[in-house]
């Protein structure tokens, strides 16, 4: 449940580059492409790069202070606050900045339904923990105190750092050390935020804003503030004092004020302004082509006017409000953040429609007239409204949809970027990290729906809840599909590779699995040495630490497994020495898991002998460790 090492990357934000919203998603390798707006791969990232970003737009709150010196006093603080005061940047930022503190920062997730099978949190000296409680229900305050009060005695015990931000009404059920814990914070000037976050965009701001609604806005709101702003901006929306003014009424217009203008647009009408919404930014051709598909998903009679006797689309976009098309030919909205709140109309609006959406939304992403920005964009915000309006499985749909057998590698992109999405969610993230593990224990999983689990969890999940990705990829590991399979154990070995902490786990987890199996599966030998073996730089072998558990593997491998699975792995240990890979006393680790058993020594002996054939290096080690077999044996 620890996380693995953070890597900060540049201490630089992301940078708006073209028209429509820009959707700062920080998720662990996916960073914004400039140049298509797609989200691209990178080799670790966004927890890092997510704390480099907030860390100069970061306002310290009333009672920050205090909660950094309880923090450096006693390792652990329960942050509480109104909600929308930002606890959770808090409590980033105090984890983040915490003087002399340089080992792992992880993020916890909490959910009683997170199949993780084992309830135990390792840290050692300096982890850096969040887990955030904010939105835990009254049934389950109960089973978080529990979870608080295990955590709080294991970083003590491990000298690490815990923040955790609970809830303002939860510090009643708090007794004992865990009261005297908790230090409330305020909510930062929203003036003071949102300067900063323009400031640092590049936009020339005065030191003060003519606009007393900022003070009653929750931090979120100021981020989406700055955000629309930034985008007006970029597209010279108007002055400064007027973006500002049309974003704050953009988080601020309630759906339903839509409601009398939506009702004067016939279906065609309505079905182009929601096309226009969620396509902003994109061609007029792809806004068109979205706009039929929507009319005949719901039903909507065909026209049977001759086209030459219809209505252009210019002629159509100059009905509705604040929409038009620029003279590149893309679809935008005259007045800030308009789209979402075209957007949360009809989601909000419309019940029985939103799965007659999720299906439109469906075709618009696999239509060729979309862009891979423009799919990108479709995405996040019909991901936005699913997660919103509470249905996480309309996103699950689609994800499946994308990843059923046969569907084109060109979609797989797009179902990463969903399940993202609905994992990063605080509210939903639990129902995409059981359906991710529901998926990955299936038998016959296909192969398509297989690589983007592996890409999910290596990419994402390992990020923020490394142990569910640990859990997952492993399963994913003995999937029958070898394709499926072998990616899964490459990226167990990477991350085993890149962390001490994950390695250690991995191979507890791959022991216990061959313990306790009756007749354990040949995937988990192979994985075991696969694990183990010298072939890069960064093995495990190299970690005396791991040592015990490497001699623990070994003897189970060796007593429970065929010599045809686990001998090429010790010519790789042999081979390994002779290039100086390994150091000769990695042999003892074999030597020990044999002993005890002559027939095994007997047969380390022979493996030795024709490994060396024709190599007069090779025949020196194995003389040298044939003479040890002699040893232990008694000869």
């Amino acid at each position: 449940m620890e996380g693995i090492d953070t890597v900060v990357l540049t201490p630089s934000g992301p940078t708006h580059t073209g028209p429509g919203s820009q959707y700062n998603n920080y998720a662990p390798t996916y960073v914004n492409d400039p140049r298509s707006r797609r989200p691209v791969r990178s080799s670790r990232a966004a927890i890092g790069n997510y704390l480099q970003w907030l860390h100069p737009r970061f306002i310290e709150p009333a009672g920050y202070s205090k909660a950094m010196s309880r923090l450096q006093e006693g390792n652990a603080v329960l942050l509480t606050g109104a909600s929308g005061s930002g606890r959770r940047s808090a409590g980033q930022m105090l984890l983040h900045r915490l003087p002399g503190a340089e080992g792992p920062f992880t993020q916890i997730s909490f959910s009683p339904a997170d199949d993780r099978e084992e309830p135990e949190l390792e840290l050692a000296s300096g982890y850096r923990v969040l887990i955030d409680l904010s939105s835990t229900s009254d049934e389950l305050y109960f089973l978080a105190r529990e979870r608080l009060e295990y955590f709080h005695a294991v970083v003590c015990e491990r000298h690490a750092f815990l923040i955790a931000v609970v809830p303002d009404d939860f510090e009643g059920l708090l007794h004992g050390e865990l009261a005297r814990l908790v230090v409330p914070i305020g909510k930062p000037s929203g003036q003071v935020v949102l300067h900063q976050h323009l400031t640092l965009a590049g936009i020339k701001t005065p030191s003060e804003f003519d606009h007393p609604e900022l003070l009653d806005k929750s931090m979120g709101d100021i981020r989406k503030i700055s955000q629309l702003v930034i985008e007006g901006d970029f597209l010279r929306s108007g002055s400064l004092q007027d973006m500002i003014a049309q974003a704050i009424e953009a988080i601020s217009t309630p759906a339903g004020n839509l409601s009398a203008m939506v009702a004067e647009l016939p279906g065609t009408g309505r079905a182009l302004l929601l096309s226009a919404a969620m396509l902003n930014g994109a061609s007029v051709d792809a806004l068109h082509s979205a706009a039929q598909a929507l009319q005949k998903v719901a039903g909507l009679p065909e026209d049977d006017t001759p086209v030459l006797e219809r209505a252009g689309l210019s002629e159509e976009l100059g009905k509705l409000t604040n929409v038009a098309a620029d003279t590149d030919g893309r679809i935008h909205f005259s007045r800030l953040g308009y789209d979402g709140v075209v957007r949360t109309h009809f989601w909000t609006d419309r019940p029985d429609m939103r799965v007659i959406l999720r299906d439109w939304i469906g075709q618009v992403v696999e239509s060729t007239g979309l862009g891979a920005g423009d799919r990108d964009r479709v995405i996040t915000r019909f991901t936005e409204q699913a997660l919103r309006t509470g249905r996480p499985d309309d996103l699950i749909h689609l994800a499946q949809v994308w990843t059923n057998r046969g569907t084109p590698a060109e979609r797989w992109p797009d179902a990463v970027r969903i399940l993202q999405l609905g994992l990063e969610d605080q509210r939903h993230g639990a129902v995409f990290r059981q359906k991710i593990i529901s998926w990955a224990k299936e038998p016959r999983l296909p192969f398509e729906r297989g690589q983007v689990l592996v890409e999910v969890c290596a990419d994402v999940l390992v990020q923020s809840d490394p142990m569910s990705a640990l859990i997952r990829l492993r399963h994913l590991a003995r999937q029958e599909d070898r394709r499926t399979s072998s990616a899964a154990r490459e990226v167990l070995t990477r991350l085993a590779e890149e962390n001490l902490w994950f390695c250690r786990h991995l191979l507890k987890r791959l022991i216990t699995r061959l313990e306790s199996t009756d007749a354990p599966r040949r995937v988990d030998f192979e994985l075991f040495l696969h694990i183990s073996g010298p072939e890069r730089p960064a093995s495990c072998l190299i970690t005396r630490d791991l040592w015990p558990l490497l001699l623990q593997g070994w003897k189970l491998v060796m007593a429970r497994g065929e010599q045809p699975v686990w001998e090429p792995t010790v010519r790789r240990w042999l081979t390994g020495v002779t290039d100086g890979r390994l150091s000769e006393d990695t042999l003892t680790m074999l030597l020990d898991a044999a002993t005890g058993s002559d027939s095994l020594l007997s047969r380390l002996y022979v493996i030795a002998l024709r490994w060396a054939r024709g190599s007069e290096a090779s025949s020196a080690l194995a003389e040298r460790f044939c003479r040890r077999i002699d040893d232990r044996q008694g000869l």
